[in-house]
């Protein structure tokens, strides 16, 4: 009938792992946040966490293609 099959899609954790590897300063946030922790300063590594979580997955306003591409 009129039945297509979609291409199964990356799980999460994969985009997120390309994404951390081909954006080297969400490493270096990544980094931060550990230091700021060992610090002692845990609200600081958690905002940090929280921001580097939502860029990845997708849910900022600036992750559209067009921003991307400047």
């Amino acid at each position: 009938m009129n039945e297509f099959e979609l291409p199964p899609s990356e799980p999460l954790w994969l985009k997120m792992a390309k994404q951390v590897y081909e954006q080297p300063l969400i490493l270096m946030l990544l980094a931060s946040s550990v230091v700021s922790a060992l610090f002692g300063s845990y609200d600081d590594a958690i905002c940090v966490l929280v921001a580097v979580g939502i860029v990845l997955t997708g849910m900022s306003p600036l992750s559209s293609s067009t921003v991307t591409d400047i």
